[in-house]
């Protein structure tokens, strides 16, 4: 089987208006606790309300991007009649600049979106009614291929079930944030790298984009010991390493989102953590510009 390229993606902050701001989400999303953080109290998940799904606001120029280099390849083993020679150790080849676009019409038709409580938000708020999403609160990398979060002809199943009876172009995940009270980020990479590879697996031929974590508050931030820029900016890291050497595009949400500080706006968020309905489209505007060329 030849290599895949891994391609990276991440974007310039800069950004879009979105054209909602007099509706505001309300409710809140449970934060799971992680088992490695046993100390940390989960906060209650409470039913979502808020208004109806709606459009997406202003369009968002197409961003910039820097690659990682692409799979190696083999160099060319020298002749020997008898036994060919083990091939070389493998040299990464130039990098290839992606072709990003806005998305056309149809483009999430076929996609797939998987993650938590944040991306519930995008569901109900961002205004990409036509993809599907395997969600739950408090998902994580660990439990995201063994929790049952999808449903399909009416009956609930794991992804990678799930992934075996329906086909997608495109698939996005965004993890993580649940992560951010466990003591080993070893175990963070190992696991989400599990859950890419059985992705692939399922759907090779699927283009899987891979959000980084959304950054969250000042506040928020400087208030709470495990849910701040400083442990979100570590896992993000965690996540550089999870993609290299994987057919996988990484964008880089938070650029789309967070102030000239780097932290997610306060009028971004009714919690500090997740998004409000302004906010879920400007994360949907983003992706609308930041799709590979089919």
């Amino acid at each position: 089987m030849r290599a895949r390229r891994r391609r990276r993606i991440v974007s310039a902050a800069g950004v879009l208006t979105a054209a909602c701001g007099w509706f505001l989400l309300t409710g809140l999303w449970g934060i799971q606790a992680p088992e490695e953080h046993p100390n940390f109290v989960s906060q209650a998940a409470e039913e979502l309300h808020g208004p109806p799904r709606g459009g997406v606001s202003g369009a968002v120029s197409a961003v910039p991007a820097r690659v990682l280099s692409p799979a190696a390849q083999d160099e060319d083993a020298p002749e020997i009649p008898e036994r060919p020679a083990e091939p070389e150790e493998s040299v990464p080849a130039e990098a290839e600049e992606p072709v990003l676009q806005e998305a056309p019409d149809g483009y999430f038709d076929d996609a797939l979106f998987i993650g938590d409580s944040r991306t519930q938000g995008l569901e109900l708020y961002g205004g990409i009614d036509e993809a599907t999403y395997y969600t739950s609160i408090g998902l994580m990398v660990n439990t995201a291929l063994v929790k049952t979060v999808a449903t399909v002809d009416g009956t609930p199943m794991s992804i990678p079930d799930a992934l075996d009876r329906q086909d997608f172009g495109k698939i996005y995940v965004m993890l993580g944030v649940n992560e951010l009270g466990w003591k080993s980020q070893d175990r963070f990479i190992e696991y989400y790298g599990q859950l890419i590879d059985t992705i692939r697996e399922k759907q090779p031929d699927a283009v899987i984009y891979i959000q980084t974590i959304i950054p969250v508050t000042r506040e928020k931030s400087e208030s709470d010991a495990t849910y701040n820029n400083t442990r979100i900016a570590l896992f993000n890291s965690c996540i550089d390493k999870v993609v290299e050497n994987r057919d996988v595009v990484l964008l880089d949400v938070g650029a789309a989102l967070r102030d000239e500080e780097g932290f997610l706006p306060q009028n971004g968020s009714f919690d500090g953590v997740h998004l409000n309905q302004e906010y879920c489209r400007k994360w949907a505007d983003f992706l609308r510009a930041s799709t590979v060329a089919e």
